[in-house]
């Protein structure tokens, strides 16, 4: 732990030999500078404060992407409308995903009229027509069995987002228990989450229920009340050291993602989500 002194401090390691202190390390500095002192035994406390970011929260979807998209005119903060040059193809229910400098934002598509799209949620940003806009779709209860299909998520150039864990939800009509996927037969090649920079880096592979509780944290199936669906979830968080210790870093000037790989068919699942929790990065 970097210390910085004051001129001429000694900092000492010493021990006790027959009663008697000995000195064992001893460092004089001529001039302030920062020392390791993880080195030095001491029997006296040092107090710390943890302090939590203050940084914008990242909690966004992993999404499969759908259509590019441009503003025509600049977006305006709380509204629920956005205007696009050609909203050709975009689909209701499916979400818009904006994002200008280290600001990004998410919503369901209510409705279209002709480039004008309604959304479930008010900006909260004025974003401007050099905004990266895409129509995305976060559900994932796909057929990924002939071409695997891939969802991601990731900040444009220019921002870094540290993500702390990852939240999983599907629901299904039939009760879940671990040798199933959600309320589905166990997958052949399974659900691949993992980190893309150019290289992967995979984080884990789930073909059951069994495989999600070994690899996250309190899965649960839920009952349904008594109509309705069945469901399962579960999270996986990467940061704290009684966890993986670290967080994922994903820096848009490296053009790195989170992705989710679907290689079977998921389309036995009424819904499948992951959302990505953690923050901006501020250097």
């Amino acid at each position: 732990m970097p210390l910085q002194n004051d001129l001429h401090q000694r900092l000492r390691k010493v021990t006790t030999v027959d009663g008697v202190e000995v000195i064992v390390k001893e460092i004089t500095l001529a001039t302030p500078l920062e020392v390791d002192i993880t080195d030095i035994t001491t029997t006296d406390t040092l107090d710390v404060k943890i302090q939590d970011q203050t940084t914008a929260i990242v909690d966004y979807f992993l999404c499969r992407d759908l259509l590019t998209l441009t503003l025509s005119t600049d977006a305006v903060i709380d509204e629920y409308t956005i205007t696009v040059t050609d909203a050709t193809g975009v689909v209701v229910g499916t979400y818009v995903c904006l994002q200008e400098g280290e600001r990004a934002f998410q919503a369901k598509i209510l409705s279209i009229a002709t480039n004008t799209l309604t959304l479930d949620t008010p900006l909260d940003f004025s974003f401007t027509t050099a905004a990266s806009v895409a129509n995305r779709n976060p559900q994932l209860n796909i057929d990924g069995s002939s071409t695997v299909q891939i969802a991601s998520l990731f900040p444009i150039a220019g921002a870094k987002w540290d993500i702390t864990r990852i939240i999983m939800s599907m629901t299904h009509a039939a009760a879940a228990d671990d040798g199933k996927f959600g309320g589905i037969s166990a997958l052949t090649s399974g659900v691949v989450i993992r980190k893309s920079d150019g290289i992967h880096h995979t984080i884990f592979n789930a073909k059951t229920n069994g495989d999600l509780r070994e690899r996250m944290f309190d899965v649960t199936f839920s009952d349904k009340a008594p109509a309705g669906q069945y469901g399962t979830s579960g999270r996986r968080s990467f940061s704290g050291q009684d966890k993986n210790g670290v967080v994922i870093r994903l820096d848009g000037d490296l053009n790195e993602k989170l992705e989710v790989l679907i290689q079977d068919d998921l389309e036995g699942l009424t819904s499948f989500r992951i959302v990505a929790q953690g923050h901006v990065v501020e250097d």
